[in-house]
């Protein structure tokens, strides 16, 4: 695994002068923990948690990032929680070891100066060993402090009968950050989450009961927003929205992925005949990938409040297959960058919605003088599950669908931001 946990770098002066054991000890004294706030469940890893009072969750933006919740003082940033979670293969790598890469990855970063390990301590999670570091670095100029702790859990056995196996283990780092005013609790902080770690069963992303996050991710021109399900991350993008839900069971793969294309609307097509089209481009993507693809289901459906029309696609490997195919075949629109199939992958499930937005909808790309130029559009909200029943994946997207929002170019130009996080994260 090349991948590093980024830890979460607040503009803030913070130093450090206790040792990484009095997060042990604060893990065991509820007298000094900060009072409980938020509980939180994320089947998909695992693991729940509780983040004290006051933690506003944000949006998370890469695959391997779980939770992120920051505690704000006069509208800034003074401390950040962030749970992230790895696939690691490697049955004989110590919680130690993992810890020092930890630390050892955040040196090459070069955005990062004068990393000093000011202590480091055994510290149990959940009654599984791991390992405590309390790291100060300056970020920007700005001086920061961060206790982090690591430990490992196997990932388990296969949920359904006749899905491969789940070797290896996941590997969890909890992380606290503070500022200056807040630097007396970033060890309480940790023990007191540290604590509250619950282990779960480890779920696949599409037998997960689906649950909203209150965050709404929006499109760079204003055209749509959606809302974010919780426990999936909004990859950053200039053109478009990609939310995605991890799967562990498939070594940190995308299970689900979804994404908004928006392209130009063939004059007289109707969304029939536009699916239709995408069918046979699907079916000649999955051929060629050496898949079978066929159509599940088609009809009107909706879009947010829109009319449209949906589309129900599956790929999957001949019977007589000797080997897996190494990507899916495109979406009948495009599939979400990164969404493949892999040698534990017996099918692919897509769902696609589309609605035809009229030119008076459309807000002005970047650069072009009039929305009207740009003429009639096409919207589709694609939706790619791996390992997935079609009833299960139509459900998602039904729900997906739900929380969206089209606006036209007016109301586009008016409406307020929506990406800024809820005012917390969801409870159990």
């Amino acid at each position: 695994m090349t991948k590093h946990v980024a830890v979460l770098v607040l503009a803030a002066v913070a130093m450090a002068t206790t040792s990484v054991s009095s997060a042990q000890e604060a893990a065991t004294q509820p007298g000094q923990a900060p009072a409980a706030g938020t509980s939180m469940d994320f089947p998909h890893v695992g693991i729940a948690l509780t983040v004290p009072a006051g933690y506003q969750g944000q949006t998370v933006t890469q695959p391997f990032d779980v939770m992120r919740s920051v505690l704000r003082e006069n509208g800034q940033p003074v401390q950040a929680i962030t749970l992230t979670v790895l696939p690691l293969a490697d049955p004989n790598a110590s919680v130690d070891a993992l810890a020092d890469a930890m630390v050892a990855a955040l040196r090459k970063n070069l955005v990062i100066r004068n990393l000093q390990v000011l202590s480091q301590a055994p510290m149990k999670v959940a009654d599984l060993p791991g390992a405590a570091r309390l790291i100060s670095y300056t970020f920007r100029g700005e001086e920061t402090v961060a206790a982090s702790v690591v430990f490992c859990r196997p990932l388990g056995e296969p949920a359904e009968a006749g899905l491969p196996e789940r070797p290896g283990r996941l590997q969890v780092v909890i992380t606290v950050e503070a500022a200056a005013a807040r630097k007396a609790e970033v060890l309480p902080v940790l023990g007191e989450v540290v604590r509250s770690v619950r282990l779960l069963t480890v779920v696949r992303p599409i037998d997960i009961a689906f649950k909203e996050s209150g965050r709404f991710v929006e499109a760079p021109d204003g055209a749509y927003s959606i809302r974010l399900p919780h426990g999936w991350f909004a990859p950053p993008s200039r053109i478009g929205v990609t939310i995605v839900q991890t799967d562990y069971t498939l070594a940190g793969q995308p299970g689900l992925g979804a994404e908004v294309l928006v392209s130009p609307w063939p004059a007289g097509m109707t969304l029939q005949q536009h699916a239709d089209h995408c069918i046979q481009v699907a079916v000649q993507a999955a051929s060629q990938q050496g898949m079978e693809g066929k159509v599940i289901s088609q009809g009107p459906s909706r879009l947010g409040e829109a009319e449209g029309y949906q589309l129900i696609f599956e790929q999957r490997l001949p019977p007589a297959a000797s080997a897996p195919a190494s990507s899916p075949a495109s979406s009948p629109a495009t599939a979400p960058s990164g969404a493949a199939p892999t040698a534990e992958s017996p099918n692919v499930v897509i769902v696609q919605r589309t609605v035809m937005i009229p030119p008076a909808a459309n807000p002005g790309a970047p650069g072009q003088a009039s929305a009207s130029a740009t003429g009639p559009r096409g919207l589709s909200l694609v939706l790619i599950c791996v390992n997935a029943r079609p009833a299960a994946a139509e459900a998602v997207m039904e729900k997906l669908a739900a929380d969206m929002t089209l606006r036209t170019a007016a109301q586009a130009a008016s409406a307020p931001a929506t990406t800024a996080p809820a005012a917390t994260e969801p409870t159990k």
